[in-house]
């Protein structure tokens, strides 16, 4: 992942954040040189060896806070003329590993005893699904 741009208060006084502070990431694809499955692991995951490299194409995911506790992802396809597979629907729930990866750092940070507070998601797609890369 890739930092693109910031809207953040750095040094935020503890329990201070400001509503609608935003960080936007690059996700970038990337092409395996490389891939070797080792096994299926319990949580229907496999554990790989690989060698990969990235490539110019990538997703863009726009992290902003909210006011409330929740967590809110917004998936939709960029549009482009040179887009010619076919776009299918992103999940916006816990089928999707964002949403996921997201729910999984707030229960930790909980667990932590850290504050937390709600995000809105937004992912931006221009990587195609199950393309391999």
């Amino acid at each position: 992942m890739f930092v693109r741009r910031l809207n953040l208060d750095l040094h935020p006084m503890p329990g201070h954040s400001k509503p609608g502070q935003f960080v936007e990431l690059l996700a970038p694809a990337k092409i395996n040189l490389f891939l070797e499955i080792l096994g299926k692991r319990s949580d229907g995951f496999h554990d790989l060896d690989m060698v990969m490299t990235s490539v110019g194409l990538y997703d863009t995911l726009t992290f902003t806070e909210s006011e409330d506790q929740e967590i809110r992802l917004t998936c939709k396809w960029e549009s482009t003329d040179c887009m010619n597979w076919q776009q299918e629907k992103i999940p916006s729930n816990q089928e999707n590993l964002v949403y996921r990866a997201a729910l999984a750092l707030r229960d930790h940070a909980r667990l932590l005893g850290k504050p937390t507070s709600g995000v809105e998601i937004t992912l931006l797609k221009r990587i195609p699904t199950r393309a391999g890369l």
